[in-house]
């Protein structure tokens, strides 16, 4: 079982005899869980902070794409019926992890919600039941969907409610504040606050979904925030990954022996904000020389990493590549892409490969020059590169 610590920072595994261990540091506001993932919304902070949806599989590893919703956000999210649920300005919203093969940055155009479907009779029943009941909501609920029925938590009442689709709705009275949700095919289990005093701050119920009697009670040393049920396969990979990766393992170690030493090493991940001038990479760009206006490409670039850093797109400030375009006809005008790709892997120093960023053309005719650098998440402008870390280009837009 997952669970999320939002103030005391990061992603805990917890075992059913109560056996903590911390993943990583990164706030979270919302954990789904299904035979072969986990499924995170992530926040990273900055000047604008964004969340993410980061997915983990059994070998440990986040995806080699990280999907912004800077518009969507939801208290608690569902794994259920192939798709992942959400609730978004009065409406269940669904994303299909399937469908997340295209350009990362397209994601926001494959969330959609169920209205039609429910309106055509081809949705599954609970997710109309829970279409329908969001549509009288104002605030995004804890909920979680399982195979027959919608469970939402009810904060003023202080209890959990049972939405059958194919039965009598049941209610739980739980005397306390629910703070998250999940289920498996036998168990609901409710995270909460701890209203008295002492070191446990929350607990974690299980519930018996038959009989609607709470069986363990876990008392947790931490704030939890949202929880999710995953496979021991998965739990393991977790525990392997959770710091990324193994070489990134043994380069945080390395670092952690060199400051006990106080001494500074000359090469680190760039896992947080860069000094300014320090983000150095050269870049070389192959653009088409012609577009369509408002038209969405892969360009191929060859990106060389020039800095003493290790560049990643991972969480919590990561560095990506990003597009500008220049109009070369009129004066003072310039787009920033509001799309970014992330590093398809991790890029040590002084070693390049060949990758694409996704890039859209201005929507107004003309020639502009297309400019490629490299983004960190927290730092201001784009181009503080040195002159060769920005690749340019002469486009025409038709």
């Amino acid at each position: 079982m997952i669970g999320n610590a939002s103030t005391d920072s990061g992603l805990w595994l917890v075992s059913s005899d109560g056996n903590l261990q911390h993943l990583d540091s990164i706030p979270t506001t919302g954990l789904a869980g299904s035979d072969e993932a986990l499924y995170r919304l992530a926040v990273i902070r900055g000047e604008k902070p964004k969340t993410v949806l980061a997915i983990y599989d059994s070998a440990g590893l986040t995806h080699s794409y990280l999907l912004k919703f800077d518009t969507y956000h939801s208290k608690s999210i569902a794994y259920f019926d192939d798709s992942l649920a959400f609730f978004h300005g009065g409406s269940l919203m669904r994303l299909y992890p399937a469908s997340m093969q295209c350009a990362p940055e397209l994601i926001e155009s494959k969330i959609q919600t169920v209205q039609n479907d429910v309106s055509s009779g081809i949705v599954h029943p609970v997710i109309k039941a829970a279409a329908e009941l969001f549509e009288t909501l104002e605030r995004p609920p804890v909920f979680d969907l399982t195979d027959n029925c919608v469970l939402v938590a009810d904060d003023a009442e202080q209890r959990l409610n049972m939405i059958a689709v194919d039965g009598p709705h049941r209610q739980l009275q739980l005397d306390c504040r629910v703070r998250a949700l999940a289920s498996d095919r036998n168990s609901i289990y409710v995270a909460s606050e701890k209203s008295n005093a002492g070191k446990a701050k929350s607990t974690i119920s299980t519930i018996d979904k038959l009989n609607l009697k709470i069986g363990s009670v876990l008392d947790l040393p931490i704030s939890i925030e949202a929880i999710a049920v995953v496979s021991r396969r998965l739990a393991h990979g977790l525990e392997i990954g959770g710091r990324t990766n193994r070489t990134r393992v043994i380069q945080e170690d390395q670092i952690a022996m060199f400051e006990s030493a106080h001494v500074r090493p000359s090469r680190l991940w760039a896992s947080t904000i860069l000094p300014r001038g320090l983000l150095r990479a050269r870049i070389d760009l192959v653009a088409p020389p012609n577009m369509a206006a408002g038209s969405r490409s892969f360009v191929p670039i060859h990106l060389m990493n020039t800095g003493d850093f290790i560049y990643t797109s991972t969480p919590p400030h990561p560095i990506e590549l990003c597009f500008k375009w220049i109009a070369l006809d009129r004066v003072d005008s310039s787009i920033e892409g509001k799309f970014r790709t992330p590093l398809r892997r991790a890029l040590p120093p002084f070693e390049s490969m060949d990758c694409e960023i996704f890039v859209v053309a201005p929507d107004h005719p003309g020639r502009y020059e297309l400019q490629i650098t490299l983004k960190q998440e927290g730092v201001d402008a784009a181009d503080t590169l040195p002159p060769s870390g920005v690749a340019r280009s002469t486009v025409d837009i038709a």
